[in-house]
């Protein structure tokens, strides 16, 4: 049945008119209509049907546990959906001291991503024989397959890559 319903929708039958005559549903008398929702909003398995879909939509029939179900988006409105690309990156820590100035330090990181970038060493060889940031001596890992080579910056207390 609820594939006929669906084939009268997309043959141009009033979503409302079908929704009062079929539903068993807590809103068929208003015509199925929710009103407007966010997705956290909705049951699950109806958010989980409508996200990869535009507005004029009839997606279903799909089955819950109370029966089969047929959901037409009616507009979408608010923010669009941003991808966020994420890095995972790793950078060297050559502390100022006593002994090593900060430009000398400075000096000193310049010429290691010089080798880097001309391809004479690898970031991870440099990180594991100069960085004093022990939690960081791992290669540069890029979610997109670009190798990062970052620009020196310096902190309070550091220059860092």
């Amino acid at each position: 049945m609820a594939q006929a319903i669906k084939q009268k929708l997309l043959e141009g039958a009033d979503f409302g008119a079908m929704a009062m005559a079929y539903s068993k549903g807590r809103r068929a008398l208003e015509r199925g209509d929710w009103g407007w929702l966010r997705l956290e909003e909705m049951p699950t398995i109806f958010a989980d049907q409508i996200a990869d879909n535009k507005s004029g939509a009839i997606i279903g029939p799909f089955r819950s546990g109370v029966g089969f179900h047929l959901l037409k988006i009616d507009d979408v409105k608010g923010q669009e959906t941003v991808a966020v690309t994420e890095y995972k990156a790793r950078h060297i820590l050559i502390k100022p001291s006593i002994i090593l100035s900060d430009m000398a330090a400075k000096k000193q990181l310049l010429s290691l991503m010089e080798e880097v970038r001309n391809g004479r060493r690898s970031f991870a060889d440099i990180a594991q024989e100069y960085s004093e940031d022990q939690a960081h001596r791992q290669t540069v890992v890029c979610s997109n397959g670009i190798r990062l080579i970052p620009t020196p910056l310096i902190s309070k207390n550091s220059w860092k890559s």
